[in-house]
């Protein structure tokens, strides 16, 4: 699964932080990564698969709170480098976040979709329910 220490490196914000790091390990989960797969496949915003799991599992970190926009800024972020790394490219779009979704700090997330013409770095492989 994608590693914190090579997203750290692209983006020195996030090095230090045991929050974001914590975050990242969240969201590297093969389950989320599927879901957010699938929810691009549908074309919806990756984060709306994962955003009330995502508040409710990563709390207590005093320097990551979801309330400060950079730190929102910074979990899109996140999920642009795991997606790619199973060649999936933001469209550009932007949605709101349906109801259903039960975020209460993210209000919008970026649509993704599998470019073709990206050999994947990563997959993942659902057999019988179960991911592999």
């Amino acid at each position: 699964m994608p590693r914190f220490e090579d997203f750290a490196s692209k983006y020195k914000i996030a090095a230090d932080s045991k929050g974001a790091r914590v975050v990242f390990e969240f969201l590297s989960q093969p389950e989320i990564i599927a879901r957010m797969i699938v929810f691009s496949d549908l074309g919806m915003p990756a984060l709306e698969a994962v955003a009330n799991l995502l508040e409710k599992g990563v709390i207590g970190y005093p320097d990551f709170k979801f309330m400060y926009t950079q730190n929102r800024q910074l979990v899109g972020r996140m999920i642009n480098y795991i997606l790619s790394e199973f060649g999936y490219e933001p469209t550009g779009e932007r949605r709101k976040l349906r109801k259903f979704a039960k975020s209460i700090n993210f209000t919008t997330g970026a649509v993704y979709k599998r470019n073709p013409n990206i050999i994947p770095k990563r997959r993942i492989i659902i057999v019988d329910n179960k991911i592999i």
